[in-house]
């Protein structure tokens, strides 16, 4: 695996040594330049990249144990973009692939089958050899994730050996922030989905969250590119990357949405109702007052 490390995160190995990983301040510098938004001269590793997208359930117990408990259950989603598919594919749909490992009780691994939107969940005795199966070799990597430093360090208690690897790291989490160019940002990936009105649904799976992260990424690079270049001239290669992360969606990720917001907007609708109703009665209320008053008088 050819991945950049230049991070800033601290990790500790199983042996308790520790060492540096840096999660990307700028995010949305490296982002916009792997989605060919824009051009940065000097960063061989930002290269045609694949983007990971990785997310663990139990991660802690992972971390604390420094790695799995036998008869314990866990969940590791990893989505995949080749960035050169950008250029060359004329299938959105069919540029990321999402796969979802589960190990443990027959009970956990079928909730986890039946939750997961991306295709077959993938019931595993070893979810560091599965996870590393999937992610190309000899291949520039930008790990992404929300709240990525948690994401990393698990990866690490698993064995990835992240100093013999060069790698790119960006924190969605942190791009959020960045992008809505506040440092007070703590939503967690629901909110940040709802905002971005993508649909999503059946999140804490680990599949479904390493893809929505991953969407969600997208969309957040495209908003933040447009923002600060208001006069760019990258339309098509911005439609591109917002139907990649549209068409990416599940139909019932799709109609769970669309449910709920019907229902919010109904409930909006209440609201307001109940709020002009009651305006209407206070104003009567005074005028009532009023007239007594007068009477008085």
């Amino acid at each position: 695996m050819h991945m950049t490390r230049k991070s800033t995160t601290t990790m500790a190995t199983g042996s308790g040594s520790i060492y540096r990983i840096r999660v990307q301040n700028k995010g949305l510098w490296i982002m916009s330049h792997i989605l060919d938004l824009r051009t940065i001269s000097g960063y061989p590793t930002l290269s045609d990249p694949v983007i990971v997208s990785i997310d663990f359930e139990n991660l802690i117990k992972i971390i604390n144990n420094s790695g799995l408990l036998q008869g314990s259950n866990y969940e590791a989603g990893v989505a995949i973009l080749d960035t050169k598919d950008l250029h060359h594919s004329p299938n959105c749909s069919a540029m990321i692939s999402t796969f979802n490992f589960a190990m443990g009780s027959t009970a956990y691994t079928a909730r986890a089958s039946r939750r997961f939107l991306f295709g077959n969940s993938i019931t595993t005795n070893n979810i560091f050899d599965s996870i590393r199966s999937c992610i190309p070799q000899d291949r520039n990597i930008v790990f992404i994730g929300y709240g990525l430093d948690r994401d990393l360090q698990a990866m690490q208690s698993l064995g990835f050996d992240f100093l013999a690897a060069d790698f790119t790291a960006v924190d969605i989490f942190k791009l959020a922030r960045e992008v809505f160019r506040t440092r007070n940002w703590a939503g967690s990936l629901h909110d940040l989905l709802s905002i971005l009105k993508c649909p999503h649904t059946n999140l804490h799976c680990a599949g479904n969250d390493a893809s929505f992260t991953l969407q969600a990424s997208l969309l957040l690079t495209v908003q933040g590119f447009i923002n600060k270049h208001r006069d760019h001239q990258r339309q098509d290669n911005i439609n591109v990357i917002r139907q990649l992360a549209i068409n990416q969606t599940p139909n019932l990720a799709i109609a769970t949405f669309e449910a709920l917001q019907k229902q919010e907007s109904k409930a909006k609708k209440k609201s307001q109702h109940l709020k002009t109703a009651t305006s209407s009665l206070t104003e009567k209320q005074q005028q009532i007052r009023a007239t007594r008053e007068k009477n008085r008088v």
